[in-house]
């Protein structure tokens, strides 16, 4: 795309990464973007959600951010039964 290594993932662990890299440049907008595109690739992927639920709060967009958090709170709480749902699949 711009030389910047913001090529089109592949991956939700790109997506994922990709999100991280624009969140340090401080591209707010494209951090939420690929951390939503993860989240909806892999939506028990705690990473995302809090990547996602930090670029909402440094765009000051509070209670968005709180939903997020909360429920990155929920999928904290369940973490150990989506291990277990791995181990068996």
């Amino acid at each position: 795309m711009n030389g910047t290594g913001d090529e089109q993932p592949q991956s939700v662990d790109e997506y994922l990464r990709q999100g991280w890299a624009n969140y340090g440049r401080g591209d707010l907008p494209a951090a939420e973007e690929r951390f939503r595109k993860a989240i909806s690739l892999g939506p028990a992927l705690i990473d995302a959600f809090y990547g996602l639920g930090l670029t909402l709060k440094a765009q000051e967009r509070r209670e968005e951010a709180v939903e997020i958090f909360l429920k990155l709170i929920d999928l904290l709480e369940k973490d150990t039964t989506l291990d277990n749902i791995r181990r068996t699949m």
